[in-house]
């Protein structure tokens, strides 16, 4: 009965930790979007 438990444990972790790395990249991905959108700006305003 323990083996289980560790093992739910264990997938548990694991999908908490795909979770967050889910989260970390669609943060990354919007953020790198703006940035290139403000860079856009930015240049368009420099021309």
């Amino acid at each position: 009965m323990k083996k289980n438990d560790e093992l739910y444990k264990d997938q548990q972790r694991i999908s908490t930790i795909q979770r967050g790395i889910t989260i970390i990249t669609a943060v990354l991905l919007l953020t790198g979007q703006r940035v290139v959108q403000f860079v856009e700006i930015r240049k368009s305003l420099y021309l």
